[in-house]
């Protein structure tokens, strides 16, 4: 790897940069305080999806071929729900469409309450945006009918290529369903209620439980693993599992997120925890060098070097590489390499 000029005169600049680091006149960004409900939720509190099987109609010669048996059938099953028997074989029409209708309805909702649905074309018509979708029931994973969607199609999905441009085989129905019998949570356990992480980890599921047990001492309160808190209220406590739920959301911790890399390799980002380090190491990488930690000298010396005094942060490191010139793949390489030293301290992931 060749390092122009002006990527020379960076890394000095870089490297002066991390020295006066190292002596404290950068100061570490502090700890932020979150709520806890931005990093767990309340054990039971879930939303649910439903899927559907249903016929879009209108759609003006762009629907479904006459070679769809499954449209035909479907247009059939329809006229005879009001006395019209047409036998499948003889639909042929491309004014209609089989497609999939899916939704997720969050926790607590109501019958009389909305959701937005997607529809879906399942063969192959060209176009069902516009279309009318027939009244098609939503079921979830337990067979039962929790929803009843209708509406118009409105597609805004952009197509993938130029020459599907005049296809829109994906659309919305906003507000499409209607809720048919209530999908209510049950978040409130024999005892109390528990929280659980988003991402499992002891050290945060330890400082969930301290957060808790500061504001209600009397409460019973204990991490069960590395992402359930169970909170126990005092027999002379009267509030409700509502009440406390609300109150422990709001309930602030400083998290300590584990250290990682994680890389994309197909879009070049980067993201990397503060904490991330490098411990000292020597990685030769074609005609340069990078030393963490060593002084190189000698030999070394008429190579292309880059070098950094003590540990360094992943972060300060990825940026250097990347001023200089070096790809996304080396620097994937690099990275697992020194991960493979035993010199990264954190883990490392490529997506």
């Amino acid at each position: 790897m060749r390092i122009s000029q002006r990527g020379e005169r960076l890394l000095v600049f870089v490297f002066l940069l991390l020295m006066w680091g190292a002596n404290g006149n950068i100061l570490e960004a502090q700890p932020t305080s979150v709520k806890i409900r931005d990093i767990a939720a309340i054990e039971g509190v879930r939303s649910n999806q439903l899927v559907g099987f249903g016929l879009v109609t209108g759609l003006r010669g762009e629907g479904d071929s006459s070679r769809s048996q499954v449209n035909k059938k479907l247009v059939s099953n329809f006229l005879s729900a009001f006395d019209v028997n047409i036998a499948a074989e003889d639909i042929d029409s491309k004014n209609s469409a089989a497609v999939v209708v899916t939704a997720t309805v969050p926790p607590f909702i109501r019958t009389g309450q909305t959701v937005d649905v997607t529809v879906s074309s399942l063969m192959d018509a060209r176009n069902i945006a516009g279309g009318v979708l027939l009244q098609t029931n939503l079921s979830a994973a337990n067979g039962e009918v929790y929803a009843v969607a209708q509406g118009v199609v409105d597609s805004s999905y952009a197509p993938q290529d130029k020459q599907s441009s005049d296809k829109r085989t994906t659309g919305s129905i906003v507000a499409g369903a209607i809720i048919e019998q209530p999908v209510v949570s049950d978040f409130q356990s024999e005892n109390g209620v528990a929280v659980l992480l988003n991402s499992p980890d002891f050290s945060l599921a330890v400082a969930v439980r301290d957060a808790i047990r500061s504001q209600y001492e009397d409460f019973a309160v204990r991490a069960v693993d590395a992402e359930k808190i169970e909170v126990i209220p005092s027999e002379e406590s009267e509030i409700s599992s509502t009440e406390l739920s609300a109150a422990i959301e709001q309930l602030t911790v400083n998290p300590d997120y584990p250290a990682r890399v994680v890389i994309n390799r197909h879009s070049g980002v980067v993201v990397m925890g503060k904490s991330v380090r490098i411990a000292p190491v020597v990685v030769s990488f074609n005609s340069s060098e990078i030393s963490v930690g060593w002084n190189r000298t000698g030999d070394s010396a008429a190579q292309s070097s880059v070098q950094f005094d003590e540990t360094v942060k992943v972060e300060e490191l990825v940026s250097v590489l990347k001023e200089a010139g070096m790809k996304v793949d080396d620097i994937i390489e690099v990275l697992k390499t020194i991960q493979r030293a035993g010199a990264l301290y954190g883990t490392l992931e490529v997506m």
